[in-house]
């Protein structure tokens, strides 16, 4: 469900939030397009929202100390994994083919 794409709806709900005026309500959800009868699943809560931003703030913050430092805090392997990160061969070096 839309709780999975937790973090990419938070970003874009962060986005819309700067598109619009102040005190316009903003929902951002996703709709499963395979499904019998697609229907869209919002991202339940502001609060959830927030969370999820801030974290996902922290998360880019540690993405460019490592990226300026070359030194990486890393993740557990199953999370980057989960996530799909592109940045996991920095977490989780893979043996030298030589």
């Amino acid at each position: 469900g839309a709780a999975a794409y937790t973090y990419e709806l938070a970003a874009l709900g962060l986005v819309a939030r700067r598109m619009v005026r102040e005190g316009v309500p903003v929902r951002v959800g996703v709709v499963f397009l395979r499904e019998p009868q697609p229907e869209p699943e919002w991202l339940s809560g502001t609060r959830g929202l927030e969370e999820a931003a801030g974290r996902l703030a922290g998360a880019a913050r540690a993405v460019a100390r490592g990226e300026a430092s070359g030194e990486w805090d890393g993740r557990e392997k199953a999370a980057c994994q989960a996530l799909h990160c592109g940045f996991a061969e920095h977490c989780h070096l893979a043996p030298r083919a030589c």
